[in-house]
């Protein structure tokens, strides 16, 4: 599996959410680091500095019960901030550092925003609980075409819309969905994707 880099902690909200957004400047501050020595001074302030830009975005969410249809307001603030962070993430060579496969850098992010920005921790735990892929970059579905296919029909039945889902459940059915296109025969999918219930609930 392709390793992800810290900075597209991001990617996945942009991938799922949205697109724009307006050039914020960085609030770099020194910053006091105990576990978080697991990386540099530049990237932890690089990282420090995100998390402020993004916290008044995020800290009213609540990640556990949030619709994607709900959380399209913020998407512009978090794209844009994430695409600096890249940026200045590739210029600093923060890029070694990655928190999907490292528990000791995930608990140094999760440590520095607790102390410096804590209305950005769950936003921070809710994106590294999708996993170490962005959305619909890697088919990980754990099952065949007929478990793909069960899961798509649940979330069909259990909601009008794409906008109805709650954003805990994203991966869950991004993966059903890549798991139908991939592990059915072009017959299956083409059934799935292309009844009345089905288009209405991804177009909703």
């Amino acid at each position: 599996m392709p390793r992800r880099r810290w900075a597209a902690l991001i990617l996945p909200l942009v991938a799922a959410f949205g697109c724009g957004g307006d050039d914020a400047a960085p609030t770099s501050e020194p910053v006091s680091r105990g576990a978080a020595s697991a990386l540099s001074d530049d990237c932890a302030e690089l990282f420090v500095d995100f998390l402020k830009e993004i916290e008044p975005y995020v800290a009213e969410i609540d990640w556990d019960q949030t619709t994607v249809g709900s959380i399209g307001v913020v998407t512009d603030e978090l794209e844009q901030s994430g695409i600096e962070l890249a940026e200045r993430s590739d210029a600093l060579g923060c890029d070694d550092y990655d928190p999907s496969a490292d528990a000791e850098v995930y608990a140094a992010l999760l440590e520095l925003a607790r102390a410096e920005a804590p209305g950005s921790v769950g936003w921070l735990e809710y994106v590294n609980s999708l996993g170490p892929e962005p959305l619909g970059d890697e088919m990980t579905f754990d099952g065949d075409c007929s478990d793909a296919l069960a899961v798509v029909e649940r979330y069909v039945d259990e909601y009008d819309g794409m906008q109805d889902v709650p954003v805990r459940q994203l991966r869950e059915l991004g993966d059903a969905l890549a798991g139908a296109a991939e592990l059915c025969s072009p017959d299956e999918a083409s059934e799935l994707f292309q009844r009345d219930d089905v288009t209405a609930f991804l177009s909703g």
